[in-house]
């Protein structure tokens, strides 16, 4: 049960979060999503409405803490297009110091919180074998600075993903999203860098999208 505080942080985050992520690319119904870096669910239980019936959403979250109420929350509304991956995303397979803070867990190291847990992580190539995903229409990922990681463990997967954007954060003092460009380029990717809310890097195998 979310106090009224974690209730308020969740509204806000879950319209923030749609409107920096969606800002280019309108989820469409029986699209295929993923959400690395799912926090409470907000942002999946909206994908997973817009997707409908004959779509999907993988969500990614490894903070117990969050998992808690994201599998409460995902029971409660019925949402059986939501699969729940409860793992970091990294470049490798094994285990990680999380520093929980709720939706500013990070396995790497920019959370100045106490709590810490051990958590599985993983990479997203090995993922989408395993659950046998296809094509993806939409990559959001948002993860406290891991996203380097984790865009390295992903060269297969991001073969399969028309549209991604990554929520940008200081590393060793440079911008995330500076350091992802060139290697979203040599993937395919049309990119863009953009601010709303935050910095973030959008990437796309059209030109089309960003002329809208």
């Amino acid at each position: 049960m979310m106090t009224k505080f974690f209730q308020f942080i969740d509204i806000f985050v879950t319209w923030q979060t749609i409107g920096w992520a969606t800002k280019f690319y309108k989820i469409k119904e029986s699209d295929t999503i993923l959400d690395i870096g799912g926090y409470f669910g907000g942002f999946a239980v909206y994908a997973a409405k817009k997707v409908g019936p004959n779509g999907k959403v993988i969500c990614f979250e490894p903070d117990p803490r969050n998992i808690a109420i994201l599998e409460k929350r995902i029971r409660k509304l019925k949402l059986n297009n939501i699969t729940l991956v409860k793992k970091a995303l990294s470049n490798k397979v094994g285990k990680a110091n999380l520093a929980s803070n709720y939706s500013l867990s990070s396995i790497a190291g920019l959370s100045k919180s106490k709590k810490v847990f051990s958590v599985e992580i993983s990479t997203l190539d090995r993922e989408m074998r395993s659950l046998n995903i296809g094509k993806v229409d939409l990559l959001k990922m948002n993860i406290e600075g891991a996203e380097l990681e984790a865009v390295d463990g992903a060269t297969d997967a991001l073969k399969n993903v028309k549209h991604i954007v990554i929520a940008s954060h200081k590393r060793d003092g440079k911008a995330t999203a500076d350091l992802l460009k060139p290697i979203l380029e040599k993937s395919g990717f049309k990119t863009k860098i953009s601010c709303r809310f935050h910095k973030n890097l959008y990437g796309d195998k059209s030109e089309e999208i960003f002329r809208q």
